[in-house]
């Protein structure tokens, strides 16, 4: 039984080697001279991810590590060599040959620290020879990384990372040059993004820290007057609209079961506030509601300082009042007015309750007689612009990307 395992074992690498040959010839053939002639080799399989084949190149003692070459599935082939402990030197990467080309096109070359893990240097080049990207230490133990537009190779976007990896600044532009979106550290625990049009005028002004908390602006045409500003927490998210000359218009917050949304009169002050229940969508951008219950103010003295002057409340259908509370003064005292709706809308009882929260008088009334004047706009979900923010910058970023090497 062993002499049966042993031959099969030697006929898949034999034939693993046969199928190397024939996909290309011998791939280290380009860096042969960049690496120490390997003494014995092993094959590992099953691969990772992604890759067809692993070959393991060892030292006369057959125990020592010299190089390690990988054959990926999407035809690129990586050489890594290692130091005597262990520690891994650098790793080569090569496009696959393309047609009538005998030599293959490097894709990448980095270079490892002294630990042997973390990169000294970095560079990754397009299938036509020209750097795509370009990174290396910097003097404080950070990392910088620089991205070269295809077009002309000028600077497209630069990377910085502080020595614990975390991200300290980010400036992207476009193909004419012009700064389209910075970010940079604000404090230990907070990253500020800024977006700007063509002609340099702020679109937006984002805060992301590390509690994952977000704060942020998004501006008019001038670049100075906010249109929306939004907060977001662990169990909400507040967002204020505004109208070109400033005044605020809505007053939107997202909890995990709805919404709320307090408008403004012409006043300036707040003049209702509606709940709405979710009742479909996956993200606030397709989210559906329905309107549960209105709170009505009066004597607003500023935008979070009002009193319920009535509470109405609504029927399933999510547009039909269903009753009224007309309070007397909502904060000193019980007193107010209850009044029970028809389905049309129309009163059918009214209760009236002093002041030591008793009812003192009930009056009722046949479908149609009595009516409660309410505005329209109180029943009508009105339209603003969803936010969408981009991405936080505060997340697990490595200094260098995936698929640097393969």
């Amino acid at each position: 039984m062993k002499r049966k395992l042993g031959f099969v074992l030697l006929a898949v690498v034999a034939i693993t080697l046969v199928i190397f040959a024939l996909s290309g010839g011998d791939k280290s053939g380009d860096i042969a001279r960049n690496f120490p002639a390997p003494s014995g080799t092993r094959v590992e399989l099953p691969p990772q991810a992604g890759e067809e084949i692993r070959y393991v190149y060892f030292a006369d003692d057959k125990v020592t590590k010299r190089m390690m070459q990988i054959e990926y599935r999407s035809g690129v082939t990586s050489f890594t060599t290692y130091r005597p402990d262990g520690a891994k030197i650098e790793t080569r990467a090569f496009y696959p040959l393309g047609a009538g080309e005998s030599k293959r096109q490097l894709r990448s070359l980095v270079t490892y620290a002294d630990n042997g893990t973390s990169y000294k240097s970095h560079q990754v080049f397009r299938e036509d020879g020209s750097l795509e990207r370009n990174g290396g230490r910097l003097s404080n133990g950070g990392y910088q990384t620089l991205y070269f537009n295809a077009k002309d190779g000028s600077i497209q976007r630069t990377l910085v990372f502080d020595d614990n990896s975390k991200l300290e600044r980010e400036d992207s532009f476009n193909d004419d040059g012009k700064l389209i979106e910075k970010t940079e550290k604000v404090s230990e625990y907070a990253l500020k993004t800024t977006r700007y049009a063509a002609d340099g005028t702020m679109l937006s002004e984002i805060v992301d820290e590390t509690d994952g908390s977000r704060s942020g602006k998004f501006f008019y045409e001038d670049g100075v007057t906010s249109r929306m500003e939004f907060k977001v927490n662990s169990y909400s998210i507040e967002v204020n609209y505004f109208e070109k000359d400033g005044t605020q218009k809505y007053d939107v917050e997202y909890g995990t079961d709805g919404m709320t949304v307090i408008q403004f009169g012409a006043d300036k002050k707040p003049a209702f506030k509606q709940y709405f229940a979710i009742t479909g969508g996956k993200t606030l951008c397709d989210a559906t509601f329905r309107l549960v219950k209105i709170e009505e103010f009066k004597g607003a003295s500023g935008s979070y300082i009002y009193e319920v002057k009535r509470l109405i409340g609504i029927a399933p259908d999510g547009k039909t009042p269903n009753r009224v509370i007309s309070f007397v003064n909502n904060t000193w005292s019980y007193e107010r007015d209850d009044a029970e709706l028809h389905p049309d809308g129309s009163v059918m009882s009214i209760k009236h309750y002093n002041s030591s929260n008793q009812v003192d008088s009930t009056k009722t009334f046949a479908p149609g007689a009595e009516r409660i004047a309410m505005p329209p706009a109180m029943f009508v979900k009105p339209t603003f612009e969803c936010l969408d923010p981009p991405e936080s910058k505060i997340k697990a970023q490595p200094e260098v990307e995936e698929g640097d090497v393969d």
